[in-house]
């Protein structure tokens, strides 16, 4: 028997059984189907080729017109949604549009919004999804291929000020190698080894050393900044097949941040926004799970609840203004965050067709 939660919201039931007990379901196709309708709407002339925003917005360094974003996003919402073109003309017209962006000398793909080092791991991972690697090396990170320079590179990276940003940079240097083949296995042994080392005990994120108590007045940032740093290098774990350090006590953090997220003092109002927040949380709380099995039950419950709280409020935007959920960017983190919902609430999101999760494919978001 299926009961409504309550009249006329069709994203929450639930459902009863003899062999278990009450489950709630979250309906996500009209969320998606608007989704569908942005991606379509932002394509330009030639196969391939999308604008990330039709219009300027508040943020001066997103632009308008054709970009490695929008080429990029457009093709990992429809991996997500399991509907990328299979025409070979059209594929590899989109593979060109990606690679339009490569700068020849530095093998660096270049943007605007983000720093080289995100736009070229995040244009490699949409390659990735043609089976498909850049045109040119990437010759500005070839020193970081010896092990001295890469860990001196992290070591420098602002592990306190911006770990958040930085981790771009920090995560960003293995996906980009990694996928354009142009490391070793010896080579990521050393990567995960600093990875290992300098994993906190105590919050199960990155940098140990750096991260002050979110109550401590001298904590240059908010505890979900180091969250958002630390979901791009646990990307990069999981997506190599590596283990976590510490993954009970990253499981005990992402649920301290969930019963609190409403506080300044966390520095996020996820579940609240067309972002990568969302993301960040249920990506890092159910793979640490999965690592562990730690806190289980709670760790699902905090789940669902979240789940509840974001598809409430992106039912209610309106997706024709929205200028965050017309942001082919941004609505890509929304995507992949219901694709990680989908994933570690089996049997509770209607959907068409089941939502790809492009980091069980590749690195990189």
């Amino acid at each position: 028997m299926i009961i409504n939660l309550r009249d006329g919201d069709s994203s929450r039931e639930y459902v009863n059984s003899h062999w278990r007990s009450a489950i709630m379901l979250f309906d996500i196709r009209d969320i998606v189907r608007e989704a569908r309708k942005v991606v379509s709407s932002h394509a330009g002339t030639i196969p391939g080729e999308y604008h990330r925003v039709l219009k300027p917005g508040r943020e001066r360094n997103i632009k308008t017109g054709v970009t490695a974003y929008g080429c990029a996003d457009a093709a990992c919402i429809l991996y997500t949604l399991d509907e990328l073109p299979p025409d070979t003309a059209v594929r590899e017209a989109w593979i060109e549009a990606i690679r339009r962006f490569q700068n020849p000398k530095t093998g660096l793909f270049k943007d605007g919004s983000h720093h080289e080092i995100h736009t070229t791991a995040f244009a490699l991972a949409a390659l990735d999804l043609f089976d498909a690697r850049a045109k040119y090396p990437l010759k500005a990170l070839h020193p970081l291929r010896g092990r001295e320079k890469m860990e001196a590179f992290l070591d420098n990276l602002q592990w306190q000020q911006e770990p958040w940003l930085d981790s771009h940079q920090g995560a960003g240097i293995y996906s980009a190698l990694v996928l354009n083949r142009e490391v070793s296995r010896e080579w990521e042994d050393w990567y995960f080894a600093w990875l290992w080392e300098n994993e906190d005990p105590e919050t199960g994120f990155w940098r140990k050393g750096k991260i002050l108590p979110a109550s401590d007045p001298e904590s240059p940032v908010p505890l979900f900044h180091y969250l958002g740093g630390s979901f791009h290098y646990l990307f990069n774990i999981v997506f190599a097949k590596r283990k976590q350090r510490y993954p009970e006590r990253a499981v005990d953090t992402c649920l301290e941040i969930w019963e609190s997220h409403h506080q300044p003092l966390y520095g996020e109002p996820f579940c609240r926004g067309v972002s990568y927040a969302e993301i960040d949380w249920v990506f890092y709380l159910n793979r640490s799970v999965r690592q562990c099995g730690y806190r289980f039950e709670e760790s699902r419950k905090a789940m669902e609840a979240a789940a509840a709280e974001y598809i409430d409020y992106l039912k209610q935007i309106d997706y024709n203004s929205d200028p965050a959920f017309n942001d082919l960017h941004k609505l890509f983190g929304m995507i992949c965050a219901l694709s990680e919902f989908q994933l570690a609430l089996p049997g509770q999101f209607i959907t068409e067709r089941p939502l790809r999760q492009v980091l069980d494919r590749r690195p990189y978001i």
